[in-house]
């Protein structure tokens, strides 16, 4: 065996009357399809096939190749840029909330943001985390703690570890209207 190499390794389901070790015939490849059966690579990684859109970069890769063939005088034609070759790749269904849709869901994530509770005891801290402690309690979003204290995002978020406050992207004072 060479190093660097890889071997061709066999595959179980495949029989010595089938062909070379290893070869999976089409046909037993669409049944394992229709029953669901999911194929790995060698790292136990599930094998997918590529998209519309990751075949039609591939056809574009190509035909710009194909073209500078063409600018060397390589060859006389590019096939890739031909009617076959077009491939439409369908557009994503686009989805979108509706209001109402977006004003439960952030009432369903104010409900689950930790709000700062007033009466616990801020212990040894500065008046910096104090005010930040104040504002956050009067329920402004970070944002806007920052931009009023002057201080960075970094610096409001560790301020916010100091007060062990649980402040995701601040949930508290949006509605939409």
């Amino acid at each position: 065996m060479t190093p660097g190499r890889l071997q061709p390794q066999a595959n179980p389901r495949s029989s010595a009357s089938e062909g070379s070790p290893g070869t999976t015939t089409s046909k037993e490849l669409r049944d394992e399809i229709a029953r669901d059966i999911i194929h790995r690579d060698r790292r136990n990684r599930r094998i997918q096939p590529l998209s519309l859109s990751s075949i039609r970069r591939l056809f574009d890769t190509l035909a710009s190749i194909l073209d500078e063939a063409i600018e060397d005088g390589q060859i006389t034609h590019n096939y890739a840029r031909s009617k076959r070759m077009r491939l439409d790749v369908p557009k994503p269904r686009r989805t979108f909330l509706e209001m109402d849709e977006l004003a439960a869901l952030l009432d369903a994530a104010a409900a689950k943001d930790q709000p700062l509770d007033p009466q616990a005891p801020l212990g040894d801290i500065g008046p910096r985390t104090r005010l930040v402690a104040h504002l956050l309690a009067q329920g402004k979003r970070p944002n806007q703690i920052a931009m009023r204290l002057g201080i960075t995002k970094g610096t409001l978020s560790w301020h916010f570890r100091r007060l062990g406050a649980n402040v995701g992207r601040g949930y508290v004072g949006r509605r939409a209207i």
